[in-house]
């Protein structure tokens, strides 16, 4: 995965909470989802021009907004939205100062 591709799309495991945190570009809000479904843990690429996900497991299509299933296997089936909080890390620590700061680098 490139840099550039790491800020859109970036699958990571936040404690025992496989994630997926992706944005059709840089200035677009960040939509969060549980990468479980069904006992599986999947994971993504975009497509359709950056406005839907493919899983990689059973080829299924997913409108990147709600994460439901809209062509493949899978359709019908939504992923689990995680609820997030985008905040400058600085402000975050100000009021949270024994939270972890995440970041993509790690």
């Amino acid at each position: 995965m490139s840099r550039a591709d790491s800020i859109r799309r970036f699958i990571e495991d936040l404690k025992d909470l496989p994630v997926l945190l992706a944005a059709p570009s840089g200035g677009t809000p960040v939509q969060i989802y549980d990468r479980r479904l069904d006992g599986h843990v999947l994971t993504f690429d975009f497509t359709e021009g950056d406005r839907a996900l493919r899983d990689n497991e059973t080829a299924t299509t997913r409108r990147l907004a709600d994460g439901v299933a809209i062509a493949g296997p899978l359709e019908g089936s939504r992923l689990t939205r995680v609820v997030g909080h985008p905040a400058f890390w600085f402000g975050w620590q100000g009021f949270f100062p024994r939270s972890d700061v995440w970041h993509a680098d790690h």
